[in-house]
């Protein structure tokens, strides 16, 4: 089974100038984030607003069309050229705030006020030399034997995968070591993910990507946000909906949303500890509920965790990295906390739907 380890400290040696990337991205970064968050600025919903500025840590200039949004939804905005921003926030969301920009470290944020402006600083991405300063050649066979690779363990295994599109290739570099087995990836502009399966247009922000061949290991971080396939007619529409469907059943953030409402059984799961024991919701999960209105909900088990679909046909090893790890009503929970082994351990950018995912009734029943 593959394991998926879910956090890496970086080497910093050589730093790219971020400075030198924005005027060749710009024009194409602009649009493509006037796009995305065209949806998040005609919401009717109830919403707060946060402010504030982003700049580098390193020079303290600010930092224009940085991206701030919440990560695996469709809410997001960009910095202006003085690289300050505003994002009207839905009431009653709880996720982290995460920025990020071209040729920097993506920056999460758990706590944050809405009355205050916020002031962010970015860390320009450094790679190792020989991670990076390779002959032409040495990277065009690297790349031909080492990509397909890459596009496994990124967009996934299977069908989804196969009609995802990277639309810039290019930008993606890649590096593998012979002695330790291990395949890295590296990108200074965000990945462009077309999939044209589900109906969804991505931008992943790609902080790290590590593959180790020999033991088929895979370190993954990074940050991502959603827009619809504005091109869908009524009739793809329909498809759409229905493979997001079975996109949805039996994933991870179907497994949450059923913790949450405390409904696994009623949703095909089970949860079994080491021994085969099934274990209850009030065995796993701790609840804060000092806010009626948005009470807080942790994972919480001191050994590994088994997790069944439709009865034996999928089954899943979670280890809990953290003694509590958060989860919300949305399928939202802290990427940091948890290894997965098995069927869920699977899933990668392919499956994946916005944390606004509703399932249809009629796929549902």
């Amino acid at each position: 089974m593959k394991k998926i380890w879910p956090v890496l400290k970086c080497k910093h040696m050589i730093c790219c100038n971020p400075d030198n990337l924005y005027h060749d991205t710009y024009f194409r970064l602009r649009k493509i984030l006037l796009m995305l968050f065209i949806c998040a600025s005609c919401s009717g919903i109830q919403a707060q607003m946060i402010k504030g500025s982003i700049s580098d840590k390193s020079t303290g200039k600010a930092i224009p069309y940085a991206t701030i949004y919440f990560s695996g939804t469709t809410i997001g905005t960009a910095s202006d050229e003085q690289g300050y921003f505003e994002l009207k926030l839905p009431k009653d969301l709880t996720k982290p705030l995460t920025i990020s920009s071209v040729g920097y470290f993506s920056l999460t944020m758990n706590s944050y006020l809405m009355d205050e402006p916020i002031f962010v600083q970015l860390q320009p991405k450094t790679y190792e030399l020989k991670e990076v300063v390779i002959s032409a050649k040495e990277s065009e066979n690297i790349r031909k034997a080492n990509f397909p690779i890459f596009r496994r363990e990124f967009l996934g295994n299977n069908w989804n995968a196969q009609r995802c599109k990277i639309m810039n290739e290019e930008d993606i570099l890649l590096s593998y070591d012979d002695e330790n087995q291990i395949l890295k990836a590296f990108s200074d502009h965000p990945v462009q993910i077309h999939n044209e399966v589900l109906g969804y247009k991505m931008i992943y922000f790609l902080d790290h990507f590590e593959f180790c061949t020999a033991n088929d290991s895979l370190i993954l971080t990074g940050n991502y946000i959603f827009s619809q396939d504005t091109a869908a007619d009524s009739r793809q529409q329909i498809e759409f909906d229905r493979r997001r469907g079975m996109a949805y059943l039996g994933s991870r953030m179907h497994f949450f949303r059923s913790l949450w409402d405390n409904q696994l059984n009623e949703s095909g799961f089970t949860v079994r500890d080491s021994r085969g024991a099934k274990l209850s919701y009030n065995e796993i999960v701790v609840e804060d509920s000092i806010d009626a209105e948005m009470p807080q909900k942790y994972l919480h088990y001191r050994e590994a965790l088994y997790v069944y679909y439709k009865k034996t046909s999928s089954k899943t090893r979670m280890t809990l990295q953290n003694e509590y790890v958060f989860f919300d009503r949305s399928g939202f929970f802290d990427p940091l906390g948890i290894v997965w082994q098995g069927d869920l351990g699977q899933q990668r950018i392919s499956v994946l739907l916005p944390f606004e995912y509703i399932l249809p009734d009629e796929i549902s029943h």
